[in-house]
């Protein structure tokens, strides 16, 4: 994939990093909406939510201290350090590039209104490999590998995580879709 296909129309440098500018919103991303939530949490830092929805218009931003109710349709986790920790993606739309573009997008919001570099997990599962590669060759960016025996058995062994979250616990139960896969 290249720039224009998303919608880049530069890359600006930010410290060490490189960050996504676009002139519009992705295609894959029509019809969407981001919340970002800060968080008072002991790791988690930030919950970034993106929705396919008419609750707010096509593009538009919210960042708050509060945490929708409804379950969004790709969420992350973000710790301290600016990494995803949990990334979601409703069944739906898996298998469609969406991890990748939702990241891209993540990484200049974050970027812009809070002033964080957001980085994908050192600790990723087979599935998110593709969407690790496409934005990291997109930002510039050598893939960072953690040994073996540092990755959690879900990495390790390829196991669908827990159906719910841990946290945020307003979702649990409320998931779209049915088997977790």
């Amino acid at each position: 994939m290249t720039q224009a296909q998303y919608n880049i129309i530069e890359m600006k440098k930010v410290g060490d990093s490189l960050v996504p500018v676009f002139s519009a919103m992705p295609d894959d991303l029509k019809g969407s909406w981001m919340h970002v939530t800060k968080l008072n949490h002991p790791t988690i830092k930030y919950v970034g939510a993106l929705y396919f929805n008419n609750m707010h218009p096509e593009s538009t931003v919210i960042v708050s201290d509060y945490l929708p109710t409804e379950y969004p349709d790709v969420y992350c986790t973000v710790n301290k350090n600016g990494r995803n920790e949990r990334v979601y993606i409703n069944p739906k739309y898996r298998k469609t590039g969406l991890l990748g573009v939702s990241g891209l997008v993540a990484r200049a919001i974050f970027n812009d209104y809070l002033n964080v570099i957001m980085d994908v997990p050192l600790d990723r599962s087979i599935k998110t490999e593709k969407a690790t590669e496409l934005v990291k060759s997109i930002w510039k960016e050598e893939v960072e590998y953690i040994p073996v025996e540092k990755k959690s058995s879900i990495s390790v062994f390829d196991i669908n995580p827990p159906r719910d979250p841990v946290y945020p616990d307003i979702w649990h139960g409320h998931r779209a879709g049915g088997k977790n896969d």
